[in-house]
């Protein structure tokens, strides 16, 4: 099982972000009619957009387990009053 870090992950998108800017350059050169370079260019800043969205989706998601995590390793027998993670906790050991 292939198991990879945020930062690994981040990377892995920045790279696509510029892969695919990178696609829309050539495919804007290799073009000859105005239409198709629109379309390509449409479609690429689409998925780039859309690759961008997801890995901050994904750092707000670890930011949030991180806070999770520490929390529960300072309070680690179940002592959760006000703690607004409560009602999504179970206890257990580290």
């Amino acid at each position: 099982m292939l198991a990879l870090t945020l930062s690994q992950v981040k990377n892995i998108a920045l790279a696509i972000v510029g892969a695919l800017a990178v696609l829309a350059v050539l495919a804007a050169w290799l073009m000859k009619t105005v239409a198709q370079k629109a379309a390509l260019a449409v479609i690429l800043v689409l998925l780039a957009v859309l690759v961008w969205t997801q890995r901050a989706s994904l750092v707000r998601r670890v930011d949030g387990f991180q806070t999770q995590i520490r929390y529960l390793k300072k309070h680690p027998r179940g002592d959760h009053v006000g703690n607004p993670y409560a009602k999504h906790v179970s206890t257990f050991e580290f």
